[in-house]
């Protein structure tokens, strides 16, 4: 990319050694959106283990053995390399040497970085403290998780067309510069020439490239908030 980049605004491969520096936010939105895609696993398989947990609570099993059964639920669906399986595995050889459920909850929230398990570990923890009606509690937890993960579904689906959209329009500025490089021979002579000529093309680049970072923001599901 930073090639292409080099040969359509400078004419010149020797340029990338000043684009590399605009490859790090491009590295940067990348990881962004890798991280992204794993919470969003992260999320689905946190409401599939939930809901196996709270089934096994409701026929009758302790709330430190119900987690026995959301392992298998989560072995069942995403296999055993799941990375919640996984967590919950090493969850249950810790109960084993006495250490509490909520801490290991706790523990849990902060190793996968979802605000929905943080939450889940609070409620947990009150009810279990408070001697709430635990199954409920985690029930109506659940079921505002679910419409939760359904709008954020609508908003990927809404974004799909949109970010087909930008992508079009963001190809099209540099797909143009190539059309009139390859078909009108000397026309863009005088702007890979002279300061004036390098200086305008560097302007044009910095306008591109803050055109599509823009966009790119715009067309994440959680906007401007970081991922």
């Amino acid at each position: 990319m930073v090639l292409l980049l080099a040969r359509l605004f400078y004419r010149s491969y020797a340029a990338v050694v000043f684009l590399l520096p605009a490859g790090y936010p491009a590295w940067l939105y990348c990881c962004a959106a890798v991280r992204q895609r794993q919470r969003r696993k992260l999320r689905r398989e946190f409401i599939d283990a939930m809901d196996a947990y709270i089934s096994a609570l409701k026929t009758g099993f302790s709330p430190e053995n119900a987690l026995q059964p959301a392992v298998r639920q989560l072995r069942r669906i995403y296999g055993r390399t799941g990375t919640l399986a996984v967590q919950l595995s090493q969850m249950q050889r810790r109960l084993a040497v006495n250490e509490p459920l909520e801490t290991l909850f706790a523990g849990l929230a902060e190793r996968t970085g979802l605000e929905e398990v943080a939450r889940m570990a609070e409620i947990f923890g009150l009810a279990r403290r408070n001697g709430g009606i635990l199954v409920t509690v985690l029930e109506d937890t659940l079921r505002a998780m679910r419409a939760k993960e359904r709008l954020r579904g609508e908003i990927r689906t809404q974004l799909t067309a949109r970010r087909l959209e930008f992508g079009i329009m963001a190809l099209t500025p540099a797909a143009m510069l190539l059309y009139l490089e390859t078909t009108t021979a000397g026309y863009l002579d005088p702007l890979y020439r002279g300061l004036s000529g390098r200086l305008a093309m560097s302007l044009l680049l910095l306008v591109y490239g803050g055109a599509v970072w823009l966009g790119l923001r715009l067309m994440r599901e959680d906007g401007w908030a970081a991922p």
